[in-house]
């Protein structure tokens, strides 16, 4: 995975400002409450439903993994990238736009 290529495209999608590649920003996405540790290659912040399918569907056509993050309170490693993956953040959609009984 080329890291130039990566964050300019996830940054392309959400912007720069919500995009964290640093190795020291990076550090509070490499584990969640449980025991387990992973690698985080990005953290993307998303939105709209519109950015996480754009997001989604890049990464399947690079072959990069993902995983959904909320908190990271999880305490079964749920959220934890496990090989250098992207982190897609929902923490920002905190919202309810519609109920579709």
């Amino acid at each position: 995975m080329e890291k130039e290529h990566v964050r300019d495209a996830l940054q392309r999608i959400v912007g720069k400002e919500n995009v964290l590649w640093k190795d020291v920003d990076l550090a509070v996405y490499n584990y969640d409450a449980g025991l387990g540790k992973g690698k985080a290659g990005f953290v993307a912040f998303v939105e709209t439903a519109d950015q996480v399918a754009e997001i989604v569907s890049f990464l399947y056509k690079e072959g990069i993994s993902y995983v959904a993050r909320g908190s990271g309170t999880n305490l079964t490693g749920g959220t934890i990238p496990a090989d250098g993956g992207v982190v897609i953040e929902f923490a920002r959609m905190n919202r309810i736009l519609e109920i579709d009984p």
